[in-house]
């Protein structure tokens, strides 16, 4: 059985009156935002967490050289590496129904690369020092 939807008479609607103030709601500037709260909002967008999967999948063929040899790789190449392969990840987020939507006009934008690498090291930390971290300006 589909689930259907109801049309709930105004006089019982709970939530109208919430739902009329998001509604007029003022909307804010991503690009207003600091880029670690971009970074947030954008990692946490259904599109974006396909994205971030095969971030993991281009950076584990670096992570076991780092294990075994101690040679790092740039997050810069990582993130050039899925920008080639993103039609790949497109296509299969399209076949689920799932859109990747742009930041700031970008699919992949270069002001989170700081923030993937310590993304990716959050998740793995024998990866550990596979990045060069530096400290993010303004942060």
């Amino acid at each position: 059985m589909q689930n259907a939807m109801m049309h709930v008479p105004a006089e019982l609607d709970l939530f109208s009156a919430q739902r009329e103030q998001l509604h007029h709601a003022p909307m804010y500037e991503p690009n207003d935002l600091p880029i670690s709260n971009q970074f947030a909002l954008w990692k946490n967008q259904i599109g974006s967490k396909h994205v971030l999967k095969h971030v993991f999948k281009v950076a584990s063929r670096y992570g076991m050289r780092y294990i075994e040899k101690g040679q790092r790789v740039s997050v810069k190449l990582i993130w050039e590496l899925v920008r080639d392969e993103i039609k790949i990840v497109r296509k299969r987020c399209k076949r689920r129904g799932i859109e990747i939507k742009q930041w700031e006009g970008y699919t992949l934008n270069n002001i989170f690369t700081p923030y993937i690498a310590r993304h990716i090291i959050s998740r793995r930390p024998e990866w550990d020092g596979m990045f060069e971290l530096r400290d993010i300006k303004g942060e």
